[in-house]
């Protein structure tokens, strides 16, 4: 039997947070209740003392275990936490040696137990009762004249022993509870964050394609034309396609827009799926071909038009990049259709031309549009 796996299945079960902060006060103050009656029963302090602290230990493990097996987390904290330390923890004070004993340590768990289980007001009214009861109980001895209800007198190493005791219990106890409630919450923070990185993801990435969508184009366009792209990496921290170290002049960058040419005729001859896969092989022509660390950016426009953003020594260069992917996509042999031939329109321009961003990419559509009127399968650029 593997028990950490089946530890491990049993909080993947319980994902919470507070679900699991329960789950691990439950295993240790039932733990620690067992070792206590452990303890009683060896220091002999009485049968009443040994009766209360194995019961707590029945009482805590039974609660914990039901509210748990039953998925009653939120009624279990607040049962738990007033039997705790409303009842078994004032009775274990009054059976056990009361302040001559350890038990006056395990008090000061209930006020962290009370902070850790629950909040707002039941946490207050929980406080306000712990408190009552425990300051009554304190002064017992002067009502009772200095009796309590365990029927025999801790000797002098007993009381020794059992302070030392009780201040390791309640110290591991805290200890403990402390450290795995921090670790439960840096995971779920852990968690959190990724979540949050996914969805910053999709907020900027075409799920068909996985290349970005115009959103997140529109923003690095208006970075680089505003010059602010050194300073300001608005939607670009999660898989950052601009390093925030890069220093960008838009001189230096081209904007190459596609058009897979009938790509409608493509779609309604061989269907939506085949139509979908030369999407998907075409993004992945263009995520190849570009480097992100340079600044460079690939991303679908919509429909069956992609943009590309090249960083380049001179027009020739970016040229070259424009033209590898169209004749990289002429020359695609498609299994499902060996007689397709698949091209791609292109229009190029030199982002330095122009003074923002609308005025490059109203240029850069016109010079696409030429190009598919004028026999399609071409590069329609302006130096």
């Amino acid at each position: 039997m593997d028990i950490k796996k089946i530890l491990k299945d049993f909080y993947n079960r319980h994902s919470d947070l507070d679900d699991r902060i329960y789950i691990n006060v439950v295993f240790i103050s039932s733990f620690l209740t067992l070792f206590s009656s452990i303890i009683t029963f060896v220091e002999d302090s009485g049968l009443i003392a040994n009766l209360v602290v194995f019961m707590s230990f029945i009482i805590m493990a039974g609660v914990g275990y039901l509210t748990i097996h039953y998925n009653k987390i939120a009624l279990g904290k607040l049962i738990y936490t007033y039997i705790l330390c409303c009842i078994l923890i004032p009775f274990i004070y009054l059976t056990c040696g009361g302040i001559d004993s350890g038990s006056p340590l395990y008090m000061l768990t209930s006020f962290f137990l009370i902070a850790l289980l629950l909040e707002g007001v039941q946490s207050i009214v929980c406080l306000m009762i712990t408190l009552i009861i425990h300051i009554s109980i304190l002064w017992l001895p002067y009502i009772d004249n200095g009796n309590y209800l365990n029927t025999s007198v801790l000797s002098l190493s007993a009381r020794y022993l059992d302070n030392a005791i009780g201040l390791a219990s309640a110290g591991i106890a805290i200890f403990f509870l402390t450290l795995m409630s921090l670790n439960a919450y840096r995971k779920e923070h852990i968690k959190s964050n990724k979540l949050l990185e996914q969805l910053q993801l999709m907020s900027i990435k075409d799920e068909l394609s996985g290349l970005y969508n115009r959103r997140h184009l529109y923003d690095v366009l208006f970075n680089l034309y505003a010059n602010e792209s050194s300073k300001s990496n608005q939607d670009t921290n999660i898989n950052d396609n601009i390093s925030p170290k890069l220093s960008l002049d838009k001189k230096d960058f081209y904007i190459a827009m596609y058009d897979l040419d009938n790509f409608k005729i493509i779609n309604d001859t061989y269907g939506h799926l085949f139509g979908d896969k030369v999407l998907v092989d075409f993004s992945n022509k263009l995520k190849n071909n570009i480097l992100e660390e340079e600044g460079e950016l690939a991303s679908r426009y919509g429909g069956e038009e992609f943009m590309c953003l090249y960083r380049a020594k001179n027009f020739e260069q970016a040229y070259l990049k424009a033209e590898s992917i169209r004749t990289s996509l002429e020359n695609t042999k498609w299994k499902t259709a060996p007689d397709l031939i698949t091209t791609v329109s292109i229009g190029l321009v030199s982002c330095d031309k122009f003074d923002n961003m609308n005025s490059c990419l109203k240029e850069v559509d016109d010079l696409l549009y030429s190009a598919k009127t004028h026999g399609k399968n071409k590069i329609a650029y302006q130096k």
